[in-house]
């Protein structure tokens, strides 16, 4: 499963780092609780308002408002909690990201390292430098939302539908419905996000490609008076990259106008099938009222989920670029027996090189034998150069 989806193989990673990945998970666990909770208090506040319970008069002719601050100093505990724990789960979600990052990025470069020679000539320092810098920041970022889309946004949709069921089966059924619907939209624009990315990816890496060449041979470049043109060069790959980012941003943009209208028609309904439920006394005000929050909650939910499934969307096409070199076999592999202490000399049989993608052979068919006998080393006797030619010596 893993081969086919390389996000999932970038965030296996975390396996290295068990205990800090579950204590981000609790903490995010908790904050999202502590927000249905929130919810909860309020309308339970809400009717001791209506009912007249949160100020009393006394016999005496005072005013009793025990219950009152009982609400306040309830609700900012719970806020500040709250706060608290979501400052400590984002803090240590960087943190965690961060040292995956490092860790992403340590393969990258040893297996740069590791590579044969063929694979730097066909694929060029700028797309190495892109998987290194670009498509790996992309991944962090995809994984620092991975809290948000795996766990807080699961919980918060399954506990307030919840709520809103045990108030009344209809008034959590049908927002539960508009929300998987408006996720729907969703998954289904995916693919398309992820091959815009893929454009936007490979455009960039001829963007460090022609800015690596331009400063590695600026001296060749001056010395022959092609500034300009190296320079109009340049400009044409920026302006390719830019058409291609305009056009992944255009089109993400438009993805989430439609599913947060969507469900915020939940929004409508409990405010018609609610007011109908408090007419009949089946429902109170401030079980209305935490209705219209939890609806207000969803919507703002589905808009971070389109944010959050732009960043997966890029991410997924980066990882896929990453795993791509990172599953590059070695072309070259050291043996494990030991050299002799004498001159090994050299000896090529039938030995063909040509440059990737085709063109001249360099060697065709070269054989080549120089061997050396005695300790104190001398020339040994001529050999015949080999060239795009059968040749041997």
């Amino acid at each position: 499963m893993t081969e086919k989806h390389p996000l999932l193989r970038s965030l296996a990673i975390y396996r290295e780092m068990p205990w800090r990945f579950a204590l981000v998970a609790a903490l995010y666990l908790a904050v999202n609780l502590g927000l249905v909770w929130q919810q909860w208090l309020i309308g339970h506040a809400v009717n001791d308002v209506s009912a007249g319970r949160v100020v009393a008069r006394q016999t005496d002719g005072s005013l009793d408002a025990s219950l009152g601050w009982y609400w306040l100093w309830l609700m900012l505990a719970v806020a500040l909690g709250r706060g608290v724990l979501q400052y400590a789960a984002s803090v240590l979600s960087l943190v965690l990201s961060q040292e995956l990052l490092t860790r992403l990025r340590e393969r990258i470069l040893q297996q740069v390292q590791n590579l044969h020679l063929d694979y730097h000539w066909q694929h060029g320092m700028g797309e190495m430098i892109t998987r290194t810098t670009r498509d790996a920041d992309k991944v962090r970022d995809a994984l620092i939302s991975f809290w948000r889309q795996v766990v807080e946004t699961p919980l918060v949709v399954v506990a307030m539908v919840g709520l809103l069921s045990w108030y009344d089966p209809l008034l959590g059924v049908v927002p539960l419905l508009l929300t998987v619907f408006g996720l729907w939209i969703f998954m289904r624009q995916t693919d398309r996000l992820v091959s815009l990315d893929r454009s936007v990816g490979e455009a960039y890496d001829r963007v460090n490609q022609d800015l690596s060449e331009g400063i590695g041979g600026v001296r060749v470049i001056k010395s022959f008076a092609l500034e300009h043109s190296r320079v109009q060069r340049f400009a044409r790959q920026v302006a390719l990259f830019a058409d291609h980012a305009r056009q992944a941003l255009a089109y993400s943009s438009s993805r989430t106008p439609l599913p947060q209208a969507i469900v915020a028609l939940g929004h409508v309904w409990i405010l018609v099938y609610g007011a109908h439920l408090v007419a009949n006394d089946r429902l109170g005000i401030g079980e209305l009222v935490t209705s219209l929050l939890i609806a207000t909650t969803l919507v703002f939910r589905i808009e971070g989920i389109g944010r959050v499934m732009q960043t997966f969307a890029d991410a997924r096409s980066s990882a896929e670029r990453i795993w791509q070199l990172l599953d590059e076999p070695e072309a070259i592999r050291s043996g494990n027996a030991a050299l002799p202490d004498t001159p090994l000399g050299l000896k090529l049989e039938q030995v063909s090189v040509k440059a990737p993608g085709g063109g001249l052979d360099i060697l065709h068919d070269c054989s080549l034998t120089r061997v050396k006998s005695s300790p104190s080393w001398a020339p040994p006797g001529p050999a015949k150069a080999c060239w795009p030619a059968s040749c041997h010596a």
